[in-house]
């Protein structure tokens, strides 16, 4: 029996298997995309005195474009040389998962009311904590990346990223 069972997963589709490198090398890049993007803002904001959402835009463009490089060229090691359209299905993946993003923060704080339940949670437990509604404002900006890059991986791997060696992706 317990041959049978070893059989059965030496036998197993390899790609049903979780690539935990790809996964770190997906995180790593998400990292360095999101200190371009954060960083940049503050660089360009604090140091040269841009305005907010125009050093928003444009370093949230530039950690989007590293993050491509990065996943094409290591992440996923693709080979595709149709350059464009996977450029334009990354760039849309990023969009469902911002679009996502944004749609879970209108949850967590306009339908949950997820700032104001966990000043006046916190504030039950620890009554020292002296929380506010505007003072938990940012806790939903936490609970929403992984999601968001749950979304950008799977979407990256089974399709921006998806064809092998001399194929065209789907």
């Amino acid at each position: 029996m317990a041959k049978q069972q070893s059989e059965k997963t030496s036998n197993a589709d390899p790609k049903k298997k979780i690539n935990w490198p790809e996964i770190l090398r997906f995180l790593v890049v998400g990292g360095v995309a999101s200190i371009l993007d954060v960083g940049g803002t503050a660089l360009c904001t604090n140091v040269f005195g841009w305005p907010e959402l125009i050093a928003k835009g444009i370093c949230f463009f530039l950690g989007t474009v590293a993050n491509y490089i990065l996943c094409r060229l290591w992440v996923f090691k693709s080979q595709d040389d149709d350059i464009a359209a996977q450029t334009v299905k990354f760039f849309a993946i990023n969009v469902v998962a911002l679009l996502a993003s944004v749609l879970m923060l209108w949850v967590y704080n306009t339908v949950l009311r997820l700032p104001a339940w966990l000043a006046a949670t916190g504030n039950n437990l620890f009554p020292n904590l002296n929380a506010t509604a505007e003072t938990m404002k940012n806790v939903p900006n936490f609970l929403t990346p992984p999601i968001a890059a749950l979304i950008n991986y799977l979407g990256s791997k089974l399709w921006v990223f998806s064809a092998k060696k001399g194929q065209k992706a789907r």
